[in-house]
């Protein structure tokens, strides 16, 4: 199963606080560092959920991350059938991500009628 998507990208956003940074390609690295290099009983596996309030459930987990030139690529696993349709007929057609302050990946939130901060993904799509 392919479930590689992107759930962010290089440039200057905006967050749900209104602070305003400047990503880099170094940042997206370290994201993706943080993530992968990640071992034993405090691995940090961060959750696809719907909308960021969301506390449960999770309706699938990241694996891995990945950069791809300026963007960054979430690899899922355990994708529940169900959000999996929700998502591949455009029920969530954006994703955002949380990150904790030392920019470790908290959750992606997969989001229907709310716009996202990080504009111009591709929208998500989990293929068998």
């Amino acid at each position: 199963m392919n479930n590689w998507i992107e759930v962010f990208k290089i440039g200057k956003h905006t967050d749900s606080a209104g602070n305003e940074k400047e990503w880099k390609v170094e940042d997206l690295d370290l994201m993706v560092a943080k993530y992968n290099e990640q071992t034993g009983e405090s691995k940090h596996d961060a959750p696809a959920i719907i909308g960021h309030q969301q506390e449960d459930p999770a309706y699938a987990w990241v694996e891995e991350l990945k950069r791809e030139d300026e963007v960054l690529l979430a690899k899922f696993r355990d994708v529940d059938p169900e959000f999996a349709d929700l998502v591949n007929t455009k029920k969530f057609s954006k994703v955002s991500i949380a990150l904790y302050p030392d920019l470790l990946l908290r959750h992606v939130a997969f989001l229907g009628a709310v716009p996202p901060a990080v504009k111009g993904l591709k929208a998500p799509e989990f293929s068998a």
